[in-house]
Formats: C-alpha cells, sequence, structure tokens
C-alpha cells in the first residue's frame, strides 16, 4: 500500500498479532535493515480508521509485510578519497541515525556499498557482470582506497531543492581497522591487483574479455602470471611449472632434468598458447629460462595415462623438493625444446 492515507489527516492504524517472533528485539539488532513478516508469523492483523474496520485482506495467509527503514536524508553525491585520485561520481547517498549519522548507503549505477560507522564495517555488492574490466577496476580501485584509508571519505553533494541537503562537502573521517577487515582488504586487493594484470594482458595480446570472473582457479592463476611474466620479461617464482613436451622428448628431458639433486636450469623454446576467460593467447618467438633445484614431477599419475594413450605431446608439472622454480622469457632462439 502506497500514498494511503484519509482526506483529514486522521491516522489509519494498524494492530499486527505475532508469534514466536520479537520485532523489537529484530528492529533493535538491525535497526536500518528491511524486516520481511511473511504469513506464518502472523497471529492477527486488523486495520481502521476512527474506529471504522478496513478490511484489506480477506485471508492473513495473503499478508506479507516489509519495514522498511527510511533515510533522514537521501541525495546525490560524488565521492572523493583523500590522498587519492580516486573519484566516483552520481552516487546516490541515503543517510541513517536520528542524533547521529550511523550508517551510509551509497547506490551507485555499478555498484551498491554501506558504511557502518559505528562497528566501522563496510559491505558491498557488484552488478552480476561487469562489461569490461576496467569497469570493474574503477569499482576495485575505490574499495582498494576506502578499505585502507586513514582520512575517510568526502562527499561533495549535488544542487537540491531539499534544504536539508547540505551545499558544501562533507568530511566524513574514519579508519577501518585493519586487523577486522583484514580478510576483506585481501580479497579487495587481490581482485583488484587481479584487473589490473587482466586489463594489462588485453593491452598487450590485443585481446577483449567479454566474460571475466575473480574467483579464479589454480590453472587460470599461472596462466595469468605466465602472460605478465612474459609482458614485464622478470623473472617470476612459482611452486610448480607446467610445460608441454613433445613425446619423442620426454625420455630426454626425465633423465636429464627430473630427481637431480642439484640446481637445474633448461631452456622451453616451443610457442606456448594458453587458455584465459575463453580467449587463447600466444606467446611467440619467446622460450623460457627455467632455474631450480631438486626437480620432480607432480603429475606422474597423469603423464602414465597420457603415455598409455599415446598423446604427441606431453602436459608436465614439474615441482621443487627445496623451493620454487624461477623462470623468465627472453628472446626466442633457434631451438626446439631445451639445452641444459
Amino acid at each position: 500500500m502506497e500514498n494511503l492515507k484519509a482526506v483529514d489527516d486522521e491516522s489509519i492504524k494498524l494492530s499486527l498479532s505475532l508469534k514466536d517472533f520479537s520485532l523489537y528485539e529484530k528492529m533493535k539488532n538491525n535497526p536500518y535493515e528491511i524486516i520481511e513478516i511473511d504469513s506464518s508469523l502472523i497471529l492477527s492483523f486488523n486495520s481502521s480508521y476512527k474506529d471504522i474496520e478496513l478490511p484489506f485482506v480477506e485471508n492473513i495467509s495473503d499478508i506479507k509485510i516489509s519495514l522498511i527503514p527510511v533515510p533522514e536524508i537521501e541525495f546525490k553525491t560524488d565521492i572523493f578519497i583523500p590522498s587519492t585520485d580516486i573519484l566516483i561520481d552520481n552516487v546516490i547517498c541515503k543517510s541513517y541515525g536520528s542524533q547521529n549519522v550511523e550508517l551510509l548507503r551509497f547506490d551507485h549505477a555499478l555498484f551498491k556499498f554501506e558504511i557502518n560507522l559505528k562497528d566501522l564495517k563496510i559491505h558491498y555488492k557488484v552488478e552480476e557482470n561487469f562489461t569490461s574490466a576496467r569497469r570493474a577496476r574503477l569499482f576495485f580501485g575505490f574499495l582498494d582506497a576506502l578499505v585502507n584509508t586513514d582520512s575517510g571519505i568526502t562527499l561533495t553533494p549535488y544542487p537540491s531543492n531539499n534544504s536539508n541537503v547540505p551545499t558544501e562537502d562533507i568530511t566524513i573521517q574514519f579508519s577501518i581497522s585493519k586487523k577486522e577487515n583484514s580478510p576483506q582488504q585481501k580479497e579487495i586487493h587481490f581482485i583488484y591487483d587481479l584487473l589490473n594484470k587482466i586489463i594489462l594482458i588485453e593491452d598487450h595480446y590485443k585481446v577483449k574479455f567479454e566474460q571475466f570472473h575473480f574467483n579464479i582457479n589454480e590453472e587460470e592463476s599461472f596462466h595469468v602470471e605466465l602472460l605478465i611474466a612474459n609482458i614485464r620479461s622478470e623473472p617470476f617464482i612459482t611452486d610448480k611449472f607446467p610445460c608441454y613436451v613433445p613425446f619423442t622428448e620426454f625420455k630426454r628431458i626425465k633423465e636429464e632434468v627430473l630427481n637431480k639433486d642439484v640446481l637445474v636450469q633448461f631452456e622451453v623454446t616451443e610457442e606456448i598458447t594458453v587458455e584465459l576467460y575463453g580467449k587463447n593467447i600466444s606467446i611467440k618467438n619467446r622460450i623460457i629460462q627455467v632455474a631450480a633445484n631438486s626437480i620432480y614431477m607432480i603429475n606422474e599419475k597423469e603423464v602414465r595415462r597420457q603415455l598409455k594413450n599415446h598423446k604427441e605431446t606431453l602436459l608436465v608439472i614439474l615441482g621443487s623438493r627445496t623451493g620454487n622454480f624461477t623462470y623468465q622469457f627472453k628472446p626466442a632462439i633457434s631451438k626446439v625444446l631445451a639445452d641444459l
């Protein structure tokens, strides 16, 4: 029911009787959350105007009541994080708290987030599918700065006819506890760092990822780091190294590389193609220089299965018993697979 009232402004009274449900406790614990009450919790529901019963429903089972908190003030604003160059524009801000501001809710075209100023918690929700990595980076770059700020945020309200809307900048100072929010901070920073790498890969390899996700698996993570290592031409350390070995070369690799207790260095010169977010990306005219101690084959059972099926190229995942692999991309040389 919306916009329902008597012409003489007399109140319409609602009488609600509930079972096994404390509305007071619910509102006390969650004063700014929507509370929904379905028919299973309702014993009786009556409404009246000047002692005249108003039968809105004939059956209690048809009733579902939502108690929706109303903000003290609502306005459109830009959000700026001091000491950064990050600004988010065109955001709807809703402020809750009768005496002091306790909760700020922000609604943007790409995301929603809220700051609970009582316990300094941040909650956020993004749209299910970002249309581009750059749009996603805009938000997660903002979030990454937000959860690490020591100076809070500054709001620049848009002009409004509402006299309650501030006309000057509002600075809300707070500092998120790193101890309490460390899992959240790590998650946000991981996604922000991943998005920066995705954009770097798009630009360098001239691809466009129409679909991408943040909960990447181990293989996807390795492919990201492999592509970035080629772009930067810097040494990269990993705990395992997947490589594709021609069947004809596997025996030699097994004898000369595996199960050696010394530092082994070799080069992989075959063209590498990896799949990332549905795109096949090739690394051409490059070799990989690899170095590791005590190399062994992690996926030995899988390699035996590949040999049994007479695979022309074998996927071999190498590991080091004493430490990590170090590998680096270099300009290609005219060799087939490896030099020891």
